[in-house]
């Protein structure tokens, strides 16, 4: 997988939704949960060129229990919240 393709600020907002559970903008949510239509009516060029690469980045690169669905993304903001609060 070719990370070079995807614009660093994207790789970055995606590693901190995985790591810390920040979520990023509202293109990177749509596809993290898998609303291709809302991802395709908010992407910009950039990352309407390289969208194949983000949805390999986010398969191969990112706990699947933190993309697929709103769901999905919902438990794992929950998750990382609490991860927080015990620090």
């Amino acid at each position: 997988m070719d990370v070079s393709m995807i614009r660093p600020d994207v790789v970055h907002a995606l590693d901190q939704w995985a790591e810390v559970g920040l979520l990023p903008g509202g293109f990177l949510q749509a596809v993290l949960s898998n609303n291709l239509f809302e991802a395709v009516g908010r992407v910009d060029d950039d990352n309407g060129k390289v969208l194949l690469y983000i949805c390999q980045y986010i398969y191969n690169e990112l706990p699947a229990a933190c993309h697929g669905s709103p769901q999905k993304m919902k438990a794992w903001a929950e998750m990382k919240e609490k991860e927080r609060q015990s620090k």
